[in-house]
């Protein structure tokens, strides 16, 4: 609350001042209020060693934090990584979960398609889709439902769920790759009535099978993951692990020397943050260049739409994390961080 007071008085300002400035107005705005909360006291008859208040920033204090700290340093304990985090755009930090707040919130919900790199007649010849009409088709492509299209730009994969079954849905030349038990809902949610099962198959069977994601040239490749649910989408989930946790710690693991064999190139999957630290878009999206993250939503849309990506679209009111101080939304993004192993 301090540095939030503070920034909100420098306002522009703030970027003018050095940390080590901003730091030492923080300390004198709660240096102000210990002496009007001390004043407050006396006045109620609360007696106590007034010349002599316990602060956390005092310097003593402070050393003796320093010094414990330095115990895990010298241990190897302490270390710098890229990690995602609930991240306040306003305030510009990081923030623990209990700093949160959930709000109902709306947001676009889209169905996206990614097209399978290797063709229908391959796929069907391969058996990587044991279905012979497969082969007949134009195009079949695994489809993602994301609440966050801003975050498509990152992506590195798309996860199913091991044990679920997954079915080949025909739609005019086309098919479109989702789980089984959330058929029905995807057909209604994109109007796709009229449409044929051709088969099924295990999310085991379709690791390793290659797809175009709508903002890159870059191959991605489905993954197997056991966070994947049938409550809501499609049972494929896209994975942009600079924006979630889940999608980060899957990402870890396929990068591991014994997974990369299913990666393209065997190359380890990058970790994607094309977001500065005010939400807005930086030089590796250029399309979105100077754009808050949640205003650049119905642009990413309109651009899914133009390509002819987009299966359906709707908005979603569902309830969102928000800044407890400023009580903005909040995204989830990557930022390099001080951690200790413990």
């Amino acid at each position: 609350p301090i540095e939030h007071q503070v920034t909100k008085q420098l306002g522009p300002k703030k970027k003018e001042l050095s940390p080590v400035q901003l730091r030492t107005l923080c300390r004198d705005y709660a240096e102000k209020f210990v002496s009007i909360q001390r004043e407050e006291f006396k006045r109620l008859g609360v007696f106590g060693d007034w010349e002599h208040p316990y602060l956390t920033m005092d310097r003593k204090y402070e050393a003796t934090i320093v010094r414990e700290f330095g115990k895990f340093v010298e241990k190897g304990r302490v270390y710098k990584g890229l990690k995602p985090v609930l991240w306040c755009t306003v305030d510009q930090t990081a923030l623990a979960e209990a700093e949160v707040e959930y709000e109902q919130h709306v947001s676009p919900s889209v169905y996206v398609k990614f097209p399978c790199v290797q063709n229908p007649e391959f796929l069907a010849g391969r058996k990587v889709l044991d279905i012979p009409s497969v082969a007949s088709l134009t195009m079949v492509s695994v489809v993602i439902w994301t609440t966050t299209p801003w975050t498509l730009p990152a992506n590195q994969a798309v996860c199913v769920h091991p044990d679920l079954d997954y079915v080949v849905f025909r739609v005019g030349q086309e098919a479109y790759l989702v789980a089984e038990g959330l058929l029905d809902s995807f057909v209604k949610a994109c109007r796709l009535e009229g449409g044929e099962v051709l088969g099924r198959k295990q999310g085991k069977a379709l690791e390793g099978l290659l797809c175009h994601p709508p903002f890159s040239k870059r191959i991605v490749p489905i993954l197997n993951g056991e966070f994947v649910t049938l409550e809501a989408g499609t049972g494929c989930v896209h994975i942009a692990p600079g924006h979630g946790m889940d999608d980060y710690l899957l990402v870890l693991h396929y990068n591991k020397p014994a997974w990369l064999h299913l990666l393209p190139d065997q190359k380890p999957l990058e970790i994607l943050v094309p977001v500065d630290d005010a939400g807005k878009f930086t030089g590796d999206f250029p399309e979105c260049l100077g754009q808050h993250v949640l205003e650049a939503n119905d642009g990413i849309v309109d651009r899914l739409r133009q390509a002819g990506k987009l299966v359906g679209e709707r908005k979603l009111e569902h309830s969102y994390p928000h800044c407890w101080r400023c009580k903005q939304p909040v995204i989830f993004r990557a930022t390099h961080q001080w951690f200790v192993s413990m």
